[in-house]
This record gives C-alpha cells, sequence and structure tokens, in this order.
C-alpha cells in the first residue's frame, strides 16, 4: 500500500512538472513590426523606445530596449523607416522613436520645450498638447503575433 502511494505521487509529481514545460514551450514569444513615416529626409537617426510597463514610460527609464540606427538604414523603397523587433513575451507595450537629424542623440526643443525634430508615440495620431499617458499609448501584444504598428512622424 505504501509503494502504490508513492508510486502515485511520484507520477501526479512528473505530471505537474510534464504539464508546467509544456506551458512554458508553448507560450510563443511575438515580433514587432513598425512603420514610422513620413520621413523628411535621410539625415541623422532613428532613436526608438520600446517601453513594457507604465513606470518606464512615465520615467522613460528602463526601457525594454532603445536603439540608434541610421535613417538610411531604416528607410525603406516606400519612403517610410521600417523597424522589427523580435522574441518579445505577450503583454502590453509602448514604442516612442524621433527624428534625431543632426545625431546629437537628444530630442531637440526650442525655448518653449517643444520639440524642433520629428518624433511619434504609440497609438498617438494628433497633436499633443501634454505627455500621453500609458492608457493612451500602451497596445498589447499577443503569443505568436505578427504585430503590424504604425507611427505617424510629427512636429508639435
Amino acid at each position: 500500500m505504501k509503494n502504490l502511494t508513492l508510486t502515485s505521487l511520484i507520477l501526479t509529481a512528473i505530471t505537474a512538472i510534464s504539464l508546467a514545460s509544456a506551458n512554458s514551450v508553448f507560450a510563443e514569444t511575438a515580433n514587432l513590426n513598425i512603420k514610422m513615416k513620413p520621413l523628411n529626409n535621410t539625415k541623422g537617426n532613428l532613436v526608438y523606445s520600446l517601453y513594457n510597463s507604465e513606470g518606464s514610460y512615465a520615467r522613460q527609464t528602463d526601457e525594454l530596449q532603445t536603439k540608434t540606427i541610421p535613417v538610411v538604414d531604416a528607410k525603406g523603397a516606400d519612403g517610410a523607416a521600417h523597424v522589427k523587433i523580435s522574441d518579445l513575451p505577450p503583454g502590453l507595450y509602448a514604442f516612442t522613436v524621433f527624428h534625431d537629424e543632426n545625431a546629437n542623440n537628444e530630442l531637440d526643443k526650442n525655448w518653449l520645450g517643444k520639440p524642433q525634430e520629428m518624433f511619434g508615440i504609440s497609438n498617438i495620431e494628433r497633436t499633443l498638447w501634454s505627455e500621453p499617458n500609458w492608457d493612451e499609448v500602451s497596445f498589447e501584444i499577443k503569443s505568436g503575433e505578427n504585430k503590424e504598428l504604425s507611427i505617424t512622424l510629427k512636429y508639435q
């Protein structure tokens, strides 16, 4: 009887471990394909950041990914810039980008604090009068998805 109970416990544990492993195998990563337009010229770089939490977006720190790429390398035949970010876990994200025409790695602003270079934020098409919040800019990526995101670059 003891052997049967011990055997049952071992088989139950093995089954539970197998199911947990199978679930993690089936939680597929996703890809994010971003199209950014219009581009007024091919000078300088695109500087983009991908955020995966409200806190990191609000602080503009602890980005999941930040990259600087030359515009000429990102510009496609359609005149838009294209970036692909692979192997993302499912979840909520926000994306910001600016066209750093003078390649100083800063979003240049005038004396009023208004951007002097084109920029874009996920889900925002309108002119901004204030910083949009997480609920406005976040988007969901599902397991195994090839998410398409279109960003409109604009001056303030």
